[in-house]
C-alpha cells in the first residue's frame, strides 16, 4: 500500500513540474477594466426632429478601449447607409453624436471594452419631442365681469 501511495506522489509532483515548465512564460499583469467615467445622467432624453444629441460616453481602462453602442440592446452599425451621414462617435471617447430623427427614437447604451474586460453605461431613451399645436379659434371667447370679482379661466392644453 505504501508503494502505491509513493508512486501516486511521484506522479503528482512529475505532473506539477511539468505544468510549471510549460507555463514559465505565463505573467501575471495588474489589470484596469474599463472605467466609465462620463455618460447620461437622465434614463430620458428628449429630442427634437433634426437636431444634434450628444450622449456622452468617456471611460478610462488600460490599454486600447473599444466603444461600441446598442440601440434597443443591438449593436448599433454606424457604417449602416442609413445613419452613416447623421451619426459620428467623438475621436478617443465614445460620446455619440446623432442628427437625430424619428427612427432614432430607442433605448441606447455605451459599451467599453479592453482586455481586461467590459463596461456598460447606463441606459438612456432617447424620445421625439413633440407638441400638438394650440386650437385656433376664429374669434376669442370675451368674459365680463365686476371689477374686482373673481373669474376662473380652464385651459385645455393638446397632448403632447
Amino acid at each position: 500500500m505504501e508503494m502505491r501511495l509513493q508512486c501516486l506522489l511521484v506522479v503528482i509532483v512529475a505532473c506539477c513540474i511539468s505544468y510549471i515548465r510549460s507555463n514559465e512564460s505565463l505573467e501575471i499583469k495588474n489589470c484596469l477594466p474599463p472605467n466609465i467615467k462620463k455618460q447620461v445622467s437622465s434614463g430620458l432624453s428628449y429630442f427634437i426632429a433634426d437636431t444634434r444629441v450628444e450622449i456622452p460616453c468617456i471611460a478610462r481602462g488600460d490599454g486600447k478601449l473599444t466603444y461600441t453602442w446598442l440601440k434597443n440592446g443591438e449593436v448599433l452599425d454606424l457604417n449602416s447607409p442609413d445613419i452613416m451621414d447623421r451619426a459620428a462617435m467623438s475621436s478617443g471617447v465614445g460620446t455619440l453624436s446623432i442628427t437625430a430623427q424619428v427612427v432614432d427614437e430607442g433605448l441606447y447604451q455605451c459599451s467599453v471594452t479592453n482586455e481586461c474586460g467590459t463596461s456598460l453605461s447606463h441606459k438612456t431613451m432617447l424620445i421625439l419631442a413633440h407638441m400638438v399645436p394650440f386650437p385656433v379659434k376664429d374669434r376669442p371667447t370675451e368674459f365680463k365681469r365686476v371689477q374686482g370679482s373673481s373669474l376662473i379661466l380652464t385651459c385645455n392644453p393638446p397632448e403632447s
